[in-house]
Parts: C-alpha cells; sequence; structure tokens
C-alpha cells in the first residue's frame, strides 16, 4: 500500500469511526424503554453508508465491531435477494 492510499484508508476509517460515534448520541440502552408486553427495547443497529465506494458499514448491540460490506462487489441487477450473517460475538484483543 502507498502512503497516499495508506493516508486515505486511515481518513476513510477515521470518518467512519466518526459518523458512528455521533449516531451513537441517538442508541437506545437496553432497558431504558419497556413495552407493555415487559419487552426490554434497545438499539439493535447502527448502519452508514459511503454512496461514493458502495460500501455499507455497520455494528449491532452486542457487537461493536465495525463490519463493511461492499455492495458493487454483488450483482445489483440480480433477482435473488442477498443476505449476511450478523457477527453476533464480541472479539476481545487482549494486550497481554
Amino acid at each position: 500500500m502507498t502512503s497516499t492510499s495508506k493516508l486515505c484508508n486511515d481518513l476513510k476509517e477515521e470518518g467512519i469511526s466518526a459518523v458512528v460515534h455521533i449516531l451513537s448520541n441517538c442508541e437506545v440502552p437496553k432497558g431504558e424503554v419497556i413495552t407493555e408486553e415487559g419487552i426490554l427495547d434497545n438499539t439493535i443497529y447502527t448502519t452508514t453508508m459511503c454512496i461514493e465506494s458502495g460500501t455499507y458499514y455497520y455494528h449491532i448491540y452486542d457487537c461493536r465491531q465495525i463490519t463493511s460490506i461492499h455492495l458493487f462487489d454483488e450483482n445489483l441487477d440480480s433477482e435473488e435477494i442477498k443476505t449476511y450473517p450478523f457477527l453476533c460475538k464480541q472479539k476481545i484483543f487482549y494486550e497481554n
């Protein structure tokens, strides 16, 4: 990776991180809202998308790792619906 493309990639990741942090201000913590059925309501997922690259970014409530899906790598004219499994298990990086 050249230094220019590394810089662009770093700025892109910084921008995605900034958007996700901004959106976190709108999240509903589990238990903040209790439905009439007694279910603890919460924000299930947070998403953002880069229209230029066709990249969809998301994280779910139980896994804060940001995952990306490159939609332009798929056949967008296909009749078939494409699905992707959520990455539901939080990974913890252990320093020592």
